[in-house]
């Protein structure tokens, strides 16, 4: 089979030997290439057949482009001829479908690019390529949209075709298209942005596809207001349909149920405190189209769902209602339900999921009628849990009882401490695994009971909590493990507890068996309360301040020193105790800024700050920012502009400045 394959390599360069001296014409060598096509026929193939079939094509490939370069230094200008090219950059196309990776595929597009500009500027007008080759490369960048650079060619690509004199009054829209598709597709950071200001430049008409792209292109993109664009092409688009409708004429402008899809689920992720609003008007003109017929599509039970999470993801909880005592983001998720049951469909665990979560962040957020709103998300677990029997798509797990738990942690009510042992003792009676209780379970509860007004000894509903959860344990529950949470949920409900020594003993017994585990590490959150437990259930006095001493030089120890840590030690200790702690151990930066030392806050995560270094705190207990380097992030901040043209749309701005 090789031997086959080199004779065949060899027969090629013979006769372009013969015809470049005895100017024959080029269908030898198109006869020549179909012997050779032969010889990578697969009944004549070994075993490895596939990877020797793909090796041949590529390098019959590359063999006809470099006869086809030597065919272009000969004088007689018969050839080559347009099929002559055409056969080379279709037999490279042919390769791009069949590439492996994508590095073999950037190398098949890019090879029939350079044969497309060679074509353009050969002198006969006769080999100049048409718009339908143009396309074709076009659309094979479109493939290879993620490989860097790749829209940046295709722009150029077209740029091309629009000085070409002979086609460049036959640009269609498909071409543009090809173009949008592959920033759509692409990688860049500013994608949305740089195909908005290619959509802007878009000199025939648009078509539906046009749009689909530009809603994609900005639902894919990273930036701040990417939801608000996508919707506003979207409302171009129900615009123009209400024209058609109206003058009888087809409707290609009609957006497809996958585009509203895309919509709903970008308002879903937007960083907008406004998203939910915005979102249910896009929901409005959706049922406004579909009644007045400009449209066939109705909202689905789908495009629900993506409500629901925007509502359960929405920190804008809203005013309450006249007429209600919910709040309106509330309102919003009862009306999102109701429209489910109105189309005869149940809803799925999503869509409960984030109907209990709207309620409650709701109860966390308000404050006011939180057991309202607690007993409201209790009701809808309920009707989860009866929908079980009705739809197969609906499931209830553990998540959704913790978020009715948490919900009860924002009110003081007494009948919000039975409320959750119901739901905990139900969770521990359930047969299904999915619902047995977790450690972040036994935690909520035992807040719950901490913020209840209810007369019974907290220590003890303590005690026994972490006993149920070390049943569990040994019953082969393993989620119900005690973790550090659960400690200083514990923890916690000591400081709350009426004052006694007894009380802080066992504070500092469920200290001690921290320290002993090798499985949970105390955090700044468990030295925290252990510092409020020492402050509301000891007398204050020499023995009170040595505790306090002590626990902080633990901390200290741990790197567990935080800034809610520091201030509340500032705040108990007396002014000599924290001097000599804390203000004679600091480090005096070149400023005057007296600092903590860097190893008492090792393990503190700080969101915005480099996690990989501690964070550096002032004895104050605010976090010190040296000035060296607020003045690079000013500087930054200024050149925000800049940073963002290095990102993307290199060829926008540079076409811009050429036009």
């Amino acid at each position: 089979m090789m031997k086959s394959f080199g004779i065949c390599c060899r027969t090629i360069n013979l006769h372009f030997k013969i015809i470049k001296h005895e100017n024959h014409n080029f269908r030898y060598i198109r006869r020549c290439n179909f012997w050779f096509q032969d010889a990578s026929k697969p009944e004549l193939m070994s075993n490895n057949s596939n990877m020797l079939e793909r090796n041949n094509k590529k390098y019959r490939t590359f063999e006809a482009q470099q006869v086809l370069l030597a065919m272009e230094q000969v004088e007689d200008k018969t050839f080559p001829n347009r099929e002559a090219f055409f056969d080379v950059i279709e037999g490279w196309l042919k390769e791009f479908d069949c590439a492996q990776n994508k590095y073999d595929a950037r190398n098949a597009i890019e090879q029939a690019t350079i044969l497309l500009k060679m074509m353009s500027d050969q002198p006969n007008e006769k080999l100049r390529p048409s718009v339908q080759q143009y396309n074709q490369v076009l659309e094979g960048w479109g493939r290879v949209a993620n490989i860097k650079g790749a829209p940046q060619q295709a722009q150029k690509l077209l740029e091309e075709m629009r000085s070409e004199e002979l086609i460049k009054n036959k640009l269609t829209i498909e071409s543009f298209n090809a173009v949008l598709s592959t920033w759509a597709n692409s990688r860049e950071h500013l994608r949305g942005s740089a195909a908005e200001e290619f959509f802007r430049t878009i000199s025939v008409p648009k078509n539906g596809e046009t749009y689909r792209i530009m809603i994609k292109a900005w639902v894919c993109s990273n930036e701040i207001r990417s939801a608000f664009r996508a919707t506003g092409h979207l409302m171009e688009m129900l615009r123009l349909v209400k024209n058609q409708h109206e003058q009888g004429e087809i409707k290609d402008m009609e957006p497809a149920l996958e585009d509203y899809y895309d919509i709903f689920k970008s308002w879903k992720g937007a960083r907008d405190k406004h998203a939910v609003d915005k979102a249910l008007n896009v929901l409005q003109i959706l049922e406004h189209a579909f009644i007045n017929r400009y449209t066939e599509i109705r909202p689905d039970i789908t495009i629900l769902r993506y409500l629901l999470q925007t509502c359960a993801r929405s920190k804008v909880v809203g005013k309450i209602g006249k007429d209600s005592t919910l709040p309106a983001l509330c309102l919003h998720a009862d009306k999102l339900l109701k429209n489910i049951w109105d189309c005869h469909d149940v809803p799925d665990t999503e869509c409960f999921g984030a109907a209990i979560a709207t309620y409650t962040n709701c109860a966390v957020d308000q404050g006011q009628d939180a057991f309202l709103l607690a007993k409201r998300a209790d009701t809808l677990l309920v009707e989860m849990k009866k929908s079980v029997y009705r739809s197969n798509t609906v499931k209830v797990s553990t998540e959704h009882y913790n978020l009715v738990i948490k919900a009860y942690t924002a009110t003081s009510q007494e009948e919000a401490a039975e409320a959750a042992l119901k739901l905990l003792d139900d969770m521990e009676q359930a047969n299904d695994p999915s619902i047995l209780p977790d450690s972040d379970t036994y935690s909520l509860v035992l807040t719950v009971l901490t913020n209840s007004k209810a007369k019974f000894d907290k220590i003890e509903k303590g005690k026994a909590l972490m006993s149920r959860a070390r049943l569990q344990l040994s019953q082969g529950n393993e989620r119900a493990k005690p973790d550090i949470f659960l400690y200083n949920a514990l923890i916690q409900t000591c400081a709350s507890g009426i004052p006694s020594e007894q009380t802080f003993k066992y504070a500092l017994q469920i200290f001690y068996e921290i320290y002993q585990s090798r499985e949970v590490e105390a955090d700044s959150e468990t030295f925290y309360w252990l510092l409020e437990a020492s402050e509301s259930l000891l007398e204050p006095g020499t023995i009170q301040f040595s505790i306090m001493e002590q626990l902080f030089n633990y901390a200290c120890k741990a790197g567990a020193v935080d800034r809610k840590l520091l201030t509340l030690f500032r705040k108990l200790a007396p002014r000599g105790l924290f001097s000599r702690l804390v203000t004679d151990k600091a480090k005096i930066e070149y400023d005057g800024t007296r600092i903590i030392p860097m190893s008492w806050s090792q393990k503190i995560l700080t969101h915005g700050l480099d996690k990989k270094k501690p964070v550096a705190l002032t004895i104050n207990g605010n976090f010190y920012v040296p000035k060296d380097i607020q003045e690079d992030k000013a500087r930054n901040l200024r050149e925000r502009i800049n940073q963002k043209r290095l990102r993307g749309g290199r060829v926008v701005d540079a076409l811009k400045e050429e036009i």
